[in-house]
């Protein structure tokens, strides 16, 4: 159906997989959408589009039955206009189910109301890393998580420069780990190869070379990684770091992109160790391009964390597209309901 174009510069990409998701609410097509996260899926078009994504804990949303691909690093969230409305969806689609065996029983009571009854995070034990310890983060972005430190100092949180420094090799782990899933999955379309697109075909083709034994190490591996950042999360209620490593790259660079660790590793620990994290938008860099920020948190603490981001959301706005996609409500009002909005000559 061709590509799918940032609405803040259609040059530019909304990012992936989940980006007609992101485009979609940013421009008002729809309120809320659904996303998946396998790798930064949800994260990367909420940071890319201007808008709040929320990618839960592992086994608090049903996935399955359903796609096969990557069943123990994705998960399918909320992607939203405000903390809000992404925790009131969440709420609705958190829950046990008898057919994901994944799933857990989780109270949704709190998720309704996060962030409210206080307007301020003064206490809170916040980790701030601005790469991990490991990846590559570009200028502009910096610059924007600069300033979203600044409005957290402000709201009265402790704030420390600290991160997990595990043994394990995350991005190494997780590409591993989904080659082998994806080739599982996906293995049989190899037969109509000469249909795919060489990057699809690429893809599908990493995993086939993996050992069952090289993927059990890989998982055994993967907990280890999960222990360390479990306990990292004994000192820290929440971590902040930027939403994205760069800044939305142009739609011909796409499938290169996709295959540079170096510009979405960040995105891979949580998937790994199957942690909440959200993003939510902290304005615009100079080129007028969105800037996020991600709060991340310890397993089930999904409402933590979107409370803490709901806080924080109130006090730095979000971006809104420019003409003739924003302001997203108006626009919306007037183009597809032009009785209910201002008059409308189309």
């Amino acid at each position: 159906w061709g590509l799918t174009r940032n609405p803040f510069d259609l040059e530019r990409t909304p990012g992936g997989s989940s980006g007609g998701s992101g485009v979609a609410v940013a421009t008002g097509m729809a309120a809320l959408a659904v996303g998946t996260d396998g790798g930064g899926s949800i994260r990367g078009p909420s940071a890319f589009c201007g808008t709040v994504g929320h990618k839960p804990t592992y086994g608090l949303v049903p996935t399955r039955p359903g796609f096969r691909g990557w069943p123990t690093l994705s998960v399918h969230g909320p992607m939203g206009r405000s903390v809000a409305d992404v925790a009131a969806m969440l709420a609705v689609m958190a829950g046990p189910h008898a057919d994901d065996p994944s799933t857990v029983p989780f109270g949704t009571v709190a998720l309704s109301s996060v962030g409210a009854g206080r307007d301020d995070l003064a206490g809170l034990r916040v980790a701030v890393s601005v790469d991990f310890g490991f990846a590559e983060v570009e200028g502009a972005v910096v610059a924007g998580f600069e300033e979203a430190l600044k409005v957290l100092e402000g709201l009265g949180c402790e704030l420390t420069e600290a991160h997990p420094a595990p043994e394990e090799d995350a991005v190494a782990l997780w590409t591993l780990i989904a080659a082998c899933e994806g080739y599982a999955s996906e293995g049989p379309l190899l037969d109509r190869e000469d249909e795919m697109t060489a990057y699809s075909a690429k893809t599908i083709h990493r995993g086939e070379a993996v050992s069952a034994g090289e993927y059990l190490d890989a998982q055994w591996h993967r907990e280890r990684l999960s222990r360390a950042w479990g306990a990292f999360f004994d000192d820290y209620d929440v971590m902040v770091s930027p939403g994205q490593q760069i800044l939305p790259f142009s739609v011909t660079l796409s499938e290169n992109a996709a295959e540079d660790e170096s510009i979405w590793g960040m995105d891979s620990i949580a998937n790994l160790t199957g942690q909440p994290v959200v993003s939510v938008p902290c304005g615009l860099a100079p080129g007028g391009l969105p800037v996020g920020v991600q709060f991340m948190g310890r397993r089930f603490a999904d409402a933590r964390v979107l409370g803490t981001a709901a806080i924080f959301e109130r006090h730095v706005g979000r971006p809104v597209p420019p003409a003739p996609f924003g302001p997203v409500d108006e626009q919306v009002s007037t183009v597809l309901y032009p009785a209910r909005g201002a008059s409308s000559s189309g």
